[in-house]
């Protein structure tokens, strides 16, 4: 059964530092809580919400704190998280969880959440999602991606994090708009791939990092092209880093700086 659950103004529900603060299993909206206070176990997958086979969720203008995992789905389809506010707990960053994270989720949209102090968002094994708008910054990764194919980044801002954007073995993956600023350190890089193919990156802005963009291997198929077309990439101290088994990757009309 489909339900929905919005408070009254101000209603808040904390977890008291100890395990999942929400737990969703069935179909439902979640609109306008303050979720703070989780526990700090990874391992048990701590979390604001924590969300298994819930096709069609819908989790929607809610501000988490102090958690663990921001959002946590897994094995639900077509899930939507819109216009979130999630800031994890003060922590190391490989000490943290995930402020997003989809696990085998397909057909889902993450659209307009502010994400701050996290480890990674994460999208693996979740195909056809699309992601826009979002900003994610002082964090590890601020999207660690793989085994995900034919999904599209736009207008996103990944800024202050180790690493912007790095995508693993996957395929049929479009960039457009984004930001990828300020990942700086001996292993910063705005926007990597690793066995990665049909790539169409354009018109993104890739500025201020220690490695502007990062190939290993990709695309690994023959007769497959990575393109990557307008594009700013300017005041990072190594513009394009290309492994030497990196070819078949178009640029054209890109600036770089």
């Amino acid at each position: 059964m489909w339900k929905s659950i919005v408070p009254r103004p101000g209603a808040v529900i904390d977890g008291g530092g100890e395990g999942r603060v929400v737990q969703i299993f069935a179909p439902a909206t979640v609109r306008g809580f303050t979720i703070r206070s989780s526990g700090n176990d990874l391992s048990q997958e701590d979390a604001g919400f924590w969300i298994t086979q819930a096709d069609d969720v819908l989790v929607q203008e809610n501000v988490l704190e102090d958690v663990l995992f921001g959002i946590y789905i897994k094995q639900s389809r077509r899930p939507r998280v819109l216009q979130n506010r999630i800031t994890g707990k003060d922590l190391s960053p490989g000490r943290r969880g995930d402020g997003i994270r989809f696990w085998y989720s397909a057909s889902g949209l993450i659209k307009d959440n502010d994400v701050r102090r996290v480890r990674d968002v994460v999208v693996w094994f979740s195909d056809s999602t699309q992601v826009e708008g979002n900003t994610i910054v002082d964090s590890r990764y601020g999207l660690h991606y793989m085994y995900s194919d034919f999904n599209r980044f736009a207008d996103n801002r990944f800024e202050r994090n180790e690493v912007g954007a790095f995508l693993m073995y996957s395929h049929d993956v479009v960039f457009e708009r984004n930001t990828f600023a300020y990942a700086l350190g001996p292993f910063g890089k705005g926007l990597g791939f690793k066995d990665t193919e049909a790539i169409r990156a354009q018109s993104n802005l890739i500025v201020k990092n220690t490695v502007g963009i990062f190939l290993d291997t990709s695309p690994h198929s023959v007769n497959i092209h990575n393109s990557f077309r307008d594009n700013v990439v300017a005041f990072n101290e190594i513009g394009i880093s290309l492994l030497p088994s990196v070819k078949n990757n178009r640029f054209v009309g890109n600036t770089f700086l």
